[in-house]
């Protein structure tokens, strides 16, 4: 990944923090790492635990950022949030996946957030 990607993650899970800070969600964890890759943000809303999974795009010359999710990212999302969920024991614990997409100007400026709750369905654990 280069440094201009790295850059634009980076300010999408800025705003994508901030954002879910306004909804009064607690963040718990941000960039946890498991043997399958990274979980952006975990929070808790209310009781329920929630995997947030981040994604930014300058350019709209290739649509939305949700249409970079593809069946082997969800599956990896599910991989992450399970490993979690058993790394902590957390069996008996709701649990859902919510997708933030974030777009950016050019210059780097904030344009639009959509928050996809559920966006993800979390498998049997």
């Amino acid at each position: 990944m280069n440094r201009s990607n790295i850059f634009i993650g980076r300010t999408g899970e800025k705003i994508a923090e901030a954002f879910v800070g306004n909804l009064r969600f607690k963040i718990i964890e941000r960039n946890f790492r498991t043997p399958f890759g990274e979980i952006d943000l975990i929070c808790l809303d209310k009781n329920t635990l929630v995997f947030i999974e981040v994604k930014t795009r300058v350019s709209k010359s290739f649509g939305s950022p949700l249409l970079s999710i593809t069946e082997l990212k969800k599956k990896t999302i599910i991989k992450n949030a399970i490993y979690y969920l058993k790394r902590f024991r957390l069996f008996d614990m709701d649990a859902r996946i919510d997708i933030i997409s974030i777009n950016l100007a050019i210059n780097g400026k904030f344009e639009k957030i959509e928050h996809l709750k559920s966006a993800i369905w979390l498998e049997e654990r």
